[in-house]
C-alpha cells in the first residue's frame, strides 16, 4: 500500500505541476509511473482524474472534457482498432496541439462564455479573452452551440520570450491575465477541433462538423481522413518528418478518432468511461534528444518546502531552442543517478517543448551535490519520501512561494511573485496573513520602486476581495498535499466547526489534512481571523454520484438533466466515488455492471430510478 500511495503522490504532484506550467516529469516517465500504478491497483481513484481542480470563477461542462488514451506506435493503434471495432471504419487524423484546451459556448447566436478544461468536469471562466481571440462574437444560430479547441501561441509569435520558455507556458500565463498587460492577449490564437452540439441531425461526421465551423469563421484544425492502418502509418511518418515542423503551432502527436459520430456512444457503452473516451486515441512520437555534460545543480524550493534540483548543463540546441537547465525532480533522483559535475547527461526535449533528463553516465559512486541544509535559510533538511524538505517556518524563499501560491489560487492577478518578493524584501510581509494588514500602509507602498498609486490600489482591492471565501475554497488553497476542492468535498467538511473537529484518518487526504492542522494551528487561527469564511449549505451538496449504462427510456441529455434535477451529480465513468449505477437489468453481466458490483456500487434500473 505504501508503494501505491507513493506512486499516486508522485503522479498527482507531476500532474499539478504540469497544469501550473512547471512540469517536473517528461511524458515517458509519467506514462511509466502510470503503467506501474495500473498494474498494482488498476481501480485506483487516480485514474479518474483528468486535469487538476480549477481555482476562481468556474463553470460545469455540460459534457466532460476528457483526456485521450495514448499509444507510442502504429501497432498500438492497430490493437485499439481491433478492440473497439469488428472491421475497419473511416477515421479522422488531427494534430494534438500543445496548448490550453478551451470551450466556447454560444446561445441565441451570442457568445456566452469561454472556459478552460480545468479538471474535465469544471473549467475556469476566461471570457475576458473574447475581445482578443480570433473567434466570432456572433453566429447565425439560435440553439446552444459549443465549440472546443486549443488556445495557443504560434511558433512565429512576436510576443517577447527572452527566457525561451515553452509556448504553452507563455500562453497559459497570458490566459491568466485579467487586469494588467491585457494588450498582450492579442498574441493568443484559438483553433477549433470539435463541435459538441449538433444543429442538424445530418451532421454525423466529425470532418463535416469541423468544416462547418470554418464556415462560421473559426480557424479549424487540419485533418486527414483515412481507412486503413497503412494510411495511418504513412500520415504518422509524414507528421514526424515534415508536418510538425510545417504547422504554426506546437504539437505532441496526432489524435485518431472514429469519424462517424453515431458510433461514439455505442463504442463508449462497451467500456468504462472516466479518464478518456474509447472512440479516439493519441499517438505520440519519440522525443528529440542529445548528450551534454553537467556543470552543476541549482536547488530551488517549492511552496511545501520541497527542495527541487535543477541540473545545469553545457548548453545544447534541440528543436531550435537552447537548453541550459533540466529538472531532476527530487533529491532521490540525484542520489539514484549519482549526479556530479562532469557527468555525461542525455537530455530529451519532451513533446518538442520541455527539456528533461533521460539518463546519465556517472563519473563517481555517489553524488556530492546533495545539500544537507536549505540553500535559502541554512536550516537542516529532512527526508520526506523522495524529497528533501525545509521545515523552517521562517524560511524566506518558502514563504515567498507560499504567499505567491495563495495569491494565485485566490485570483489576485496583480499580486505576482515579483510583487510578493518586493514586499517581502521590504519587510512588509512575512506570512499570508500579512497581506491583509497592507491596507493601512497604502501611502508607504506607493513610494516603493515598481509600484505606484494605481498598482497599489489594484493590489489592495484584490487582497480585500479574497477575504470572502467559502470553507471548501479556504481548505483547498492552503497548499496541503493532495487536498484540493474535490478532496474537501469527499471529506464532507462544510463549516469551520467541521474543519476543527475533523479526525477521520481513513483516507490519505484526511491524514494529510489532520497533520497540517496539527503543525500549523497558530497560523490557521490567525488566518481565519482575517477572512470571512462562509459555510456550505447542506442543500448545495449532491445526493451522490450517478452513472448510466445501457439504453434508457429517453435521450441521454434528457436523462442527465433529470438526474441533476433530482439533486444528484452525473458522472460518465465508474470509480470508487460512484454511488449509483442506473442500468437496464440489475442482474446483467456487462463490464460496467461487473466493476460496479466489485466496488459495491448500488444498482438501480431505469424504471425504478426515474419513477
Amino acid at each position: 500500500m505504501n508503494k501505491i500511495n507513493e506512486l499516486v503522490n508522485q503522479l498527482i504532484e507531476a500532474k499539478e505541476a504540469y497544469y501550473n506550467d512547471e512540469p517536473i516529469l517528461d511524458d515517458e516517465k509519467f506514462d511509466e509511473l502510470e503503467d506501474e500504478l495500473r498494474i498494482l491497483d488498476p481501480d485506483n481513484d487516480y485514474f479518474s482524474i483528468v486535469g487538476i481542480p480549477v481555482q476562481g470563477g468556474k463553470v460545469k461542462h455540460k459534457y466532460p472534457m476528457l483526456s485521450a488514451a495514448k499509444v507510442k506506435s502504429v501497432k498500438g493503434v492497430e490493437i485499439w482498432l481491433n478492440k473497439i471495432l469488428d472491421n475497419r471504419v473511416e477515421l479522422i487524423l488531427e494534430p494534438k496541439i500543445d496548448g490550453l484546451s478551451a470551450s466556447i459556448v454560444y446561445e441565441n447566436g451570442k457568445l456566452q462564455y469561454i472556459s478552460t478544461r480545468g479538471d474535465g468536469i469544471e473549467g475556469r471562466i476566461v471570457s475576458h479573452l473574447k475581445d482578443y481571440l480570433n473567434i466570432p462574437k456572433i453566429i447565425p444560430l439560435t440553439s446552444r452551440f459549443e465549440v472546443r479547441g486549443e488556445i495557443f501561441l504560434s511558433k512565429n509569435t512576436q510576443f517577447p520570450n527572452p527566457e525561451n520558455k515553452p509556448l504553452r507556458n507563455l500562453a497559459s500565463g497570458l490566459t491568466n491575465r485579467k487586469d494588467s498587460g491585457l494588450n498582450d492577449l492579442k498574441y493568443l490564437k484559438f483553433i477549433a477541433y470539435q463541435l459538441i452540439e449538433d444543429i442538424d441531425a445530418s451532421i454525423d461526421k466529425e470532418s463535416i462538423k469541423i468544416d462547418y465551423l470554418s464556415t462560421l469563421g473559426f480557424k479549424i484544425i487540419p485533418y486527414k481522413i483515412v481507412a486503413s492502418i497503412q494510411e495511418i502509418n504513412d500520415y504518422f511518418e509524414e507528421y514526424k518528418s515534415k508536418l510538425r515542423e510545417l504547422w504554426d503551432f506546437e504539437t505532441d502527436g496526432l489524435i485518431i478518432c472514429v469519424n462517424d459520430n453515431k458510433l461514439h456512444e455505442e463504442i463508449d457503452s462497451k467500456y468504462v468511461v472516466d479518464h478518456h473516451h474509447h472512440y479516439n486515441l493519441a499517438i505520440k512520437p519519440p522525443s528529440e534528444s542529445k548528450w551534454t555534460t553537467i556543470t552543476g545543480i541549482t536547488w530551488q524550493i517549492s511552496k511545501n518546502g520541497n527542495i527541487v534540483p535543477v541540473v545545469n548543463i553545457t548548453p545544447i540546441i534541440i528543436g531550435g531552442s537552447t537548453i541550459q537547465n533540466v529538472t531532476a525532480n527530487n533529491y532521490e533522483n540525484v542520489k539514484k543517478l549519482k549526479l556530479n559535475i562532469g557527468d555525461k547527461i542525455h537530455v530529451s526535449k519532451a513533446n518538442d517543448v520541455i527539456p528533461f533528463l533521460i539518463e546519465t553516465v556517472p563519473t563517481k559512486d555517489k553524488s556530492e551535490l546533495i545539500p544537507t541544509h536549505c540553500p535559502f535559510c541554512n536550516s537542516t533538511l529532512i527526508k520526506n519520501g523522495v524529497h528533501l524538505q525545509c521545515i523552517n517556518s521562517s524560511c524566506s524563499e518558502k514563504n515567498i512561494q507560499l504567499i505567491t501560491h495563495w495569491a494565485k489560487s485566490n485570483n489576485m492577478d496583480d499580486v505576482s511573485e515579483a510583487t510578493i518578493r518586493l514586499l517581502y524584501n521590504e519587510n512588509y510581509i512575512r506570512y499570508i496573513t500579512d497581506l491583509y494588514e497592507l491596507k493601512d500602509k497604502k501611502n508607504e507602498l506607493i513610494e516603493l520602486e515598481r509600484l505606484g498609486d494605481r498598482s497599489v490600489d489594484n493590489l489592495l482591492k484584490q487582497i480585500e476581495k479574497s477575504r470572502n471565501i467559502n470553507i471548501i475554497q479556504f481548505i483547498s488553497r492552503l497548499s496541503i498535499s493532495l487536498v484540493g476542492e474535490k478532496a474537501v468535498k469527499k471529506l464532507k467538511i462544510k463549516s469551520i466547526d467541521d474543519f476543527w473537529n475533523f479526525t477521520d484518518k481513513t483516507y490519505k487526504i484526511g491524514q494529510n489534512f489532520i497533520e497540517f492542522k496539527e503543525n500549523n494551528k497558530y497560523f490557521l487561527v490567525d488566518l481565519i481571523e482575517h477572512l470571512n469564511i462562509s459555510n456550505i449549505k447542506e442543500d448545495t451538496l449532491s445526493k451522490g454520484n450517478v452513472c448510466m449504462t445501457g439504453k434508457g427510456p429517453k435521450g441521454r441529455k434528457e436523462l442527465i438533466k433529470e438526474i441533476e434535477d433530482k439533486g444528484y451529480t452525473f458522472i460518465d465513468g465508474i470509480t470508487k466515488e460512484t454511488d449509483i449505477l442506473i442500468c437496464e437489468d440489475t442482474n446483467g453481466n456487462s463490464s460496467k455492471l461487473q466493476k460496479a458490483k466489485k466496488l459495491g456500487i448500488k444498482l438501480i434500473s431505469y424504471e425504478e430510478f426515474f419513477k
